[in-house]
């Protein structure tokens, strides 16, 4: 595949017309390393795309970047989840902050 790529970049630079195939993105297509295990790994565990696209849209409505009609239902503004009983917030008393 590599092999295809790379030529189809060098029929480019003489072809009129664009070709849907670049050594680039084949390249990174072929090299691509996932993680087996997700546990494995050294840093935190993913976020699930959906709540991560949620999050940009609403950040893109909030900064003026997208409109209402654009952001759909993305863009409404999340009322904040209460902490769970046995959340460490929960139980923990509220610092008060030293005044000089």
């Amino acid at each position: 595949m590599l092999p295809f790529a790379y030529a189809t970049d060098l029929v480019q630079r003489v072809w009129p017309w664009h070709i849907p195939a670049e050594y680039g993105a084949c390249y990174v297509c072929a090299t691509d390393a996932r993680p087996q295990d997700v546990t494995r790994s050294a840093g935190p565990p993913p976020r699930p795309i959906g709540e991560t696209i949620v999050d940009t849209v609403r950040w893109l409505h909030r900064t003026g970047r997208l409109t209402a009609a654009q952001a759909g239902r993305a863009g409404a503004p999340v009322e904040p989840a209460a902490p769970a009983s046995g959340s460490v917030e929960a139980a923990a008393p509220p610092r008060e902050e030293a005044r000089p």
